[in-house]
């Protein structure tokens, strides 16, 4: 029987993984489903959803949805707090609106109650997604700052290195250039005096 190599064994990890990571994402997929149909049948009487259960749902959903949404600060905590209690309140008006024990002037005032709360939902949303993307353009500006500032130490790294250069090599020209010195009454152009060289 052949042992399998190590790159083999890593590699079927690896596909374990997945299949196991693929596993949990649809069935979150699937439980997520599950509680919207279970929270739409309660509230348009289509089906029967016992209160523990409806609770539970309740709890689920929120715990999902703020794992979802993963406020990055304290004022998306505060939107999505607000979001969820919004949501949770316009659900129970529907709920309410559509109990026939009800008077209808009350089950309409519940219906308009709700369309307004829905409303408000929806203004939720868009202020969180605008405060979304402020906070993501704020990180990227930092980032290019950051970048900025780095290409500049890598630059001054650079400079400085080629300085030293240049110094050291003029030191070793220095040491190794035959002292004479002139005089006034050197010629300017001296062929033996080459003022550019390196």
């Amino acid at each position: 029987m052949a042992e399998e190599t190590p790159a083999a064994e890593a590699e079927a990890t690896n596909e374990e993984g997945e299949h196991d990571l693929l596993e949990l994402l649809a069935q979150a997929r699937d439980e997520r489903s599950g509680r919207a149909a279970r929270e739409v049948a309660e509230c348009l009487a289509i089906g029967d959803v016992p209160g523990t259960q409806m609770l539970e749902d309740r709890r689920a959903a929120t715990a999902a949805a703020l794992s979802d949404v993963e406020p990055g600060d304290e004022f998306q905590s505060l939107l999505t707090a607000q979001l969820l209690t919004v949501h949770g309140m316009a659900m129970d008006c529907v709920r309410s609106a559509r109990d026939p024990a009800r008077e209808e002037p009350l089950r309409l005032a519940y219906l308009g109650h709700a369309g307004r709360l829905l409303s408000l939902f929806s203004r939720h949303i868009s202020r969180l997604e605008r405060h979304h993307d402020w906070c993501e353009a704020k990180v990227q500006e930092a980032l290019l700052h950051l970048q900025r500032a780095e290409a500049a130490r890598e630059a001054n790294r650079e400079l400085k290195m080629y300085s030293d250069f240049i110094k050291a090599l003029a030191k070793k020209d220095g040491a190794n250039a035959p002292s004479r010195k002139r005089s006034d009454s050197d010629p300017a152009n001296d062929p033996e005096a080459d003022e550019f060289a390196a």
